[in-house]
């Protein structure tokens, strides 16, 4: 045997499988949340209203959308984009696919 006390079982021999999983726990993942909600012009071709610009964050990952409304109702969509970001980096499919599949 070697000198390597965690390829002989550990110093009391005994050996513990780790579980395989074919997807890591949402423990091992960084969730996306919102970062920041922020006023911004109009976008060239949109629609009059207010608009503002959200970035949803998960470590060193950014996403940046921008959406029209009050900033409670676009800090609701950014939570939500959040939310189906989450749902499918843990399932591979996104929320939409399971409300489809319970409306048949």
């Amino acid at each position: 045997m070697g000198s390597d006390p965690a390829l002989n079982g550990g110093p009391e021999g005994n050996v513990v499988p780790l579980p395989d999983n074919d997807t890591p726990s949402l423990l091992l993942r960084r969730q996306f949340e919102v970062a920041s909600v922020a006023k911004v012009a109009m976008p060239l071709g949109g629609q009059d209203g207010d608009w503002y610009c959200y970035v949803l964050a998960s470590g060193p990952a950014r996403i940046t959308g921008y959406h029209r409304g009050s900033p409670e109702e676009v800090t609701a969509y950014a939570q939500n984009c959040a939310e189906d970001f989450n749902m499918r980096n843990a399932t591979g499919k996104s929320t939409r696919a399971f409300a489809s599949s319970k409306s048949r």
